[in-house]
């Protein structure tokens, strides 16, 4: 998969802990 990808979907997943956390 391209970095970007895997990247972006980093972020995505640290966003939806972040919510869970919160």
């Amino acid at each position: 998969m391209p970095l970007r990808w895997k990247y972006c979907c980093e972020i995505l997943c640290n966003t939806a802990i972040a919510g869970f956390s919160f």
